[in-house]
């Protein structure tokens, strides 16, 4: 109960110092699709969602920071797995011509569980801090309101049994 009453009056805390910095945050929440498929298991096991804070640099130009959940549905010398991290980009937005933008920028991941689908059986837990890095670029629309869609393509640096190329297509608010 303490740790929510001292979240809150640190959120509103930001939210004075937000306003004043030209920064929002935000929520969002979308789809992680490695193969296109019409399959709706492949939809339901390929999610990602979080919270966002972007920094308005320039009118042309954003920074912003993610922290997302995500659960992917993966393929590994054909077996299927389910594998779950904590997806950490860190993105540079360039407006050519508002409300239309290009992304880019660099991923952490930190794996935490990863299974396989026929069996269920878990064949990874974190037991430590396992990261991996992709580099992303993409494109997004800004609304007005505070919505933004994008579509951005994740490869990874170094490439492994659970990282693996992929798109996300993802719809955001911002809160402040």
């Amino acid at each position: 109960m303490i740790k929510v009453c001292v979240g809150i009056v640190v959120l509103c805390l930001l939210e004075v110092e937000l306003r004043a910095q030209q920064m929002n945050v935000g929520v969002k929440g979308g789809l992680n699709v490695e193969e296109l498929s019409s399959e709706v298991a492949h939809v339901s096991n390929n999610y990602h969602a979080g919270l966002f804070v972007k920094y308005d640099a320039s009118k042309k130009t954003t920074l912003q920071l993610e922290c997302l959940y995500s659960l992917n549905r993966t393929r590994s010398e054909g077996e299927p797995y389910l594998v779950t991290e904590f997806q950490i980009p860190l993105l540079f937005k360039y407006f050519i011509l508002k409300p239309l933008y290009l992304q880019g920028g660099l991923q952490g991941e930190i794996l935490t569980k990863a299974a396989t689908i026929a069996t269920e059986s878990q064949v990874w837990e974190s037991k430590g801090l396992h990261t991996e890095y992709t580099y992303l670029g993409g494109v997004g629309f800004n609304l007005p309101s505070g919505f933004d869609l994008s579509l951005r393509y994740l490869h990874p640096i170094t490439a492994s049994v659970f990282n693996q190329p992929s798109f996300q297509l993802s719809i955001g608010f911002d809160i402040y």
